[in-house]
């Protein structure tokens, strides 16, 4: 049976795939870090594909959201507001857009009422991630987060962070329809 998976061993990227960016070579630490950061906005590993017990709050509604952007597979639910008898859920459908399954009848209530056993992810790091993860680690080269500021005549600005990208927000968790 799949279990939580500690994302920290399953690495997005490493230093080698941002070779080819300004600022590049960046250290393993700095690229670690910005893998952390982007994983944090995003609210979900993204990548590589694990195969992951996931155990989910429900509110009782038709729609149960997933900490995920890419099902590739579910394996079995399980309705665990009785964690002494769970019962195993039929009938539900996986979403084609969002990290979500709905459920006609909805979905048990409660604090981790439901268990999902799923396989999500994607394969690799979506290529149109690597500019904000190197612009990000090129940022955490260089000592603050300044945006703009002046002084008289001189001025510095640096990049946007990650919290402020659009390439990001395809990857980052929505809200329920």
């Amino acid at each position: 049976m799949p279990v939580a998976v500690d994302y920290e061993i399953y690495p997005l990227i490493d230093a080698l795939d941002l070779e080819e960016y300004p600022g590049a070579p960046f250290s393993d630490a700095i690229v670690d870090s910005a893998v952390g950061t982007v994983r944090d906005v995003a609210g979900w590993h993204i990548a590589p594909q694990v195969t992951e017990t996931l155990s989910l709050n429900s509110d009782g509604g038709r729609i149960l959201l997933l900490p995920t952007m890419r099902i590739v597979s579910v394996t079995e639910v399980r309705d665990m507001s009785d964690p002494d008898r769970p019962r195993v859920l039929t009938g539900w459908r996986k979403s084609s857009r969002l990290g979500a399954l709905s459920l006609a009848q909805g979905w048990p209530c409660g604090f981790e009422s439901v268990e999902v056993d799923l396989v999500h992810g994607y394969a690799e790091c979506p290529r149109s991630l690597l500019p904000v993860l190197a612009d990000l680690a090129g940022l955490m080269s260089v000592s603050g987060s300044v945006v703009q500021e002046s002084s008289g005549q001189e001025s510095v600005t640096y990049r946007a962070t990650a919290q402020r990208s659009p390439a990001l927000d395809l990857y980052r968790l929505r809200s329920a329809p």
